[in-house]
């Protein structure tokens, strides 16, 4: 009987000892297939994360194509840009609820996951700071490629300098008026060489500016042009007058050719006379000058006007762009950065207060017609 009983225990012991590892072995099993399900979905986040900044960078892009085609302003970019950044707010905050109620074998795969969105939330910031976009009157975007290299480089400052018959004075020579223009044309000389026409090692640089900076001035010593890089620098040129057409009696409009024939400047790019048709009013324009004598700086505006009224200018056109002393002779470009004019004219009110919002330029036809004229139409043609 005690035989019995002692197998009895035995087995029993047996079977407690079975069903404990058996039980044991559950919940080992279930622990994993927690870890495996967390695992899976930190995968499926991160892959849904992947999906999701497709998205963002198709947004991104859809949304650079629109500003390069005009459809959509800097502004309404900018506030794509903002609501990519607040989705990955979102997305991160997520995340970061979820770490606290996981275990701690997956913290490795969630901080990861963290990583991952505050750099896209890096990624985006950059996106908006690193694009070389102005936002302008809140309205208009110019990046900086065609504010710079479109419209500043090839714009110039211009001092008219006179000879003074006096040896009392030195230097021999008087700065007397200050203007603005711009380089249309600076390109290797053509020549004709044993009957065949060849490209010269010497360069041509033209400047379209008004004539009323040196109107009437018979003791003229030369043209000083300024060349800007707008880090604070510029260079001095030397240049001369090849011809104008009066302030009064023509159209206030002059050509000058620089003296340094080895360095080649950017061009302004001037409208073609087919493009001429689509300026109306309303067009936006932009006028770059050297107003009180500063270095030349854009003012936005729009074509308010074309030809005057009731007076022997009435080939100019008018804009609101605004302009000030200084500003003759500076070009007026379209948004596009083409050339359509130069300034010649402000408003002034009978007491001789200017005001700037009302300034006047030569349109382009009247430039292409009057280059004809001078036979050096070949300046505003490739």
């Amino acid at each position: 009987m005690k035989l019995l009983q002692s197998i009895m225990s035995v087995l029993f012991l047996s079977t407690l000892a079975l069903v404990g590892v058996f039980n044991y072995s559950k919940t080992v099993k279930n622990h994993n297939d927690t870890i495996i399900q967390h695992v899976d979905q930190v995968k499926q986040e991160l892959y849904d994360h992947v999906n999701r900044q497709q998205e963002n960078n198709q947004t991104f892009n859809e949304a650079l194509t629109a500003i390069n085609e005009n459809k959509i302003s800097i502004k309404e970019f900018m506030n794509t840009m903002d609501t990519l950044k607040d989705q990955v707010s979102i997305n991160l905050d997520k995340v970061n609820l979820d770490s606290k109620s996981r275990d701690n074998i997956l913290l490795k795969d969630i901080n990861t996951l963290k990583s991952y969105y505050s750099q896209i939330q890096k990624d985006i910031d950059n996106m908006k700071t690193t694009m070389d976009i102005k936002i302008v009157n809140g309205k208009s975007g110019y990046t900086k490629d065609l504010i710079y290299n479109k419209m500043l480089y090839p714009t110039v400052r211009i001092g008219v300098f006179i000879n003074i018959d006096n040896d009392k004075f030195d230097p021999s020579v008087r700065l007397v008026s200050m203007g603005s223009g711009s380089i249309i044309y600076s390109k290797k000389r053509m020549i004709i060489k044993d009957g065949n026409l060849e490209v010269s090692d010497d360069i041509d640089t033209y400047i379209l500016t008004c004539s009323h900076l040196s109107d009437d001035i018979y003791n003229l010593s030369h043209y000083e042009i300024h060349t800007f890089d707008y880090e604070g620098n510029y260079t001095k040129h030397k240049a001369d007058r090849i011809a104008n057409t009066h302030s009064y009696f023509g159209k206030d409009l002059m050509v000058l050719k620089m003296r340094d024939n080895k360095t080649i400047y950017k061009e302004a790019d001037f409208i073609t006379e087919e493009e001429i048709d689509n300026l109306y009013i309303g067009s936006e324009v932009v006028n770059v000058g050297g107003g009180l004598g500063a270095r030349p700086f854009p003012g936005f505006g729009y074509i308010t006007g074309k030809y005057m009224e009731n007076s022997s200018f009435d080939f100019l056109w008018q804009t609101q762009a605004p302009g000030i002393f200084g500003n003759s002779g500076g070009p007026v470009f379209t948004k596009d950065g083409k050339q359509i004019g130069v300034v010649v004219r402000i408003s002034v009110t009978r007491n001789g207060n200017p005001m700037p919002h009302m300034s006047y330029f030569v349109p382009p036809q009247t430039i292409y017609d009057w280059l004809r004229e001078e036979r050096l139409e070949y300046i505003l043609i490739d």
